[in-house]
């Protein structure tokens, strides 16, 4: 039994409206397929991050990069998409075709990071909607902030 993580739904996911962008886009594995339709996003923050980076500077980076690696295994292997470069910081955002795939690739990775970096809390949060084919892969939260 996994213990100290956590999936929030923020009410303001609830309330947006995601489109999927695809032109052009770098999903990181050649087989990928954007999915369309009804989509679920994977919605990632590394929570606390700008105080981690004045207290922790040196561990941070390679942190990051492990972070962004154990993301990147748990959406790929749940069969889900990501953009190379997101332009976001530390966030990540995964889209699927189906709920449950994003919630496994969720659970998966924060098993890992609970795992392998015990000291970084990810919020995750999980949206269901449907989505429009734009030019990047990006949710777009229509001023929203999380």
């Amino acid at each position: 039994m996994v213990h100290g993580w956590y999936m929030e739904i923020s009410p303001s996911v609830h309330a947006a409206r995601f489109q999927v962008h695809t032109e052009g886009v770098d999903v990181g594995r050649s087989n990928a397929v954007v999915p369309g339709g009804t989509v679920t996003f994977l919605l990632t923050d590394v929570e606390g991050s700008t105080r981690l980076w004045q207290e922790r500077a040196e561990a941070m980076g390679p942190a990051i990069a492990q972070h962004y690696a154990i993301l990147d295994d748990a959406i790929t292997a749940a069969g889900g998409v990501r953009p190379v470069e997101q332009g976001e910081g530390d966030s990540v955002v995964g889209a699927f075709s189906r709920a449950g795939a994003a919630v496994a690739a969720a659970v998966s990775a924060q098993v890992r990071l609970s795992e392998e970096l015990p000291w970084l809390t990810v919020r995750m949060a999980i949206h269901t909607g449907e989505a429009q084919l734009r030019g990047v892969l990006q949710p777009a939260l229509d001023g929203q902030a999380g």
